[in-house]
């Protein structure tokens, strides 16, 4: 297997320690005066006759990001690969998923539609913000839920009888029971209305005791930092012990690390999907764990 890694997707690569390094190659991009993206392939030649695993995260620039995806994927089939597999870490416009008038663009489902290249064996996600978005793909795909490897990572930090897990909304409350029926640990969720766009109030926390409890905040994308800055400032107001989270795809838009800094966060711990070093490196609340690794073993199981 020849992993070709995208621009976005370059932190990630960085992460994953059981791959040669022969076998990666990396896109080059340059863009012209007016805005058009080349790209190319280093030691492209190589990937002649070989089945080539794409990396790339549709974030930060997501029309870059996407832009790069595409070339990049019709490049390796110009360079004759025998099988060409898609990992997209985080796939931007997924969180538009759904219309309410037919005069506005279904763009999740668009997305998934062009990705679904005939000549594309098979194609892999991290962590959908909606499991059924996997339906608008027409190619062999698979979405792999982080829940798994969260239970790991819990487990190895706190001890069950200690620890709540929190579902910032009802949306992700099936997820967090799960793994707290698995962790046999207590779980609680908030309960949220938006007064207005882009604004969340907190108006209850239902389930288990949090008082004197370590409160683990269990999502699959930060990016405001709105919901999960206030659901951490209900759970320290009703006498949470200590207040973290655990969250797979760090978009951190605009005033996120401004929240997160002034949050009640002891801290926040955030995939390696989406490559936020700069922005991590301004929060010392924040902190990186890597699904580079976990994610690729269980894709090599796949392939082989």
């Amino acid at each position: 297997m020849k992993i070709l890694v995208c621009r976005n997707a370059c932190e990630f690569a960085s992460n994953l320690t059981n791959v040669e390094k022969s076998d990666i190659f990396y896109t080059t991009a340059s863009n012209f005066e007016d805005g058009e993206l080349l790209v190319k392939i280093n030691d492209g030649k190589k990937l002649q006759g070989q089945k080539v695993l794409i990396i790339q995260s549709i974030s930060g620039a997501v029309n870059d990001a996407f832009m790069e995806l595409a070339f990049a994927m019709d490049t390796v089939r110009a360079c004759a690969a025998e099988e060409i597999y898609l990992l997209v870490t985080y796939l931007g416009y997924s969180r538009q998923d759904r219309v309410e008038t037919p005069a506005e663009s279904f763009s999740s489902k668009t997305i998934a539609s062009f990705l679904s290249r005939d000549y594309v064996k098979r194609l892999f996600l991290i962590n959908l913000h909606a499991p059924q978005t996997l339906g608008f793909f027409s190619v062999p795909s698979v979405n792999f839920s982080a829940d798994e490897l969260l239970l790991e990572k819990i487990k190895e930090k706190y001890n069950p009888s200690d620890v709540v897990l929190i579902s910032p909304d009802t949306g992700n409350a099936k997820s967090v029971i799960s793994i707290a029926n698995k962790l046999n640990a207590d779980y609680a969720v908030a309960m949220k209305c938006r007064p207005a766009a882009n604004e969340s109030k907190i108006l209850s926390i239902i389930g288990s005791e949090v008082k004197g409890k370590i409160c683990v905040i269990l999502d699959d994308i930060v990016d405001s930092a709105g919901t999960l800055c206030n659901v951490a400032a209900k759970l320290a107001e009703q006498g949470a012990k200590e207040v973290t989270a655990y969250v797979t795809h760090p978009v951190l838009s605009k005033k996120a690390i401004g929240r997160i800094n002034e949050s009640r966060f002891s801290k926040l711990y955030v995939g390696d999907t989406i490559s936020s070093k700069e922005k991590i490196a301004a929060c010392e609340k924040i902190e990186t764990f890597s699904v580079a690794d976990w994610h690729l073993r269980k894709i090599l199981e796949m392939i082989d």
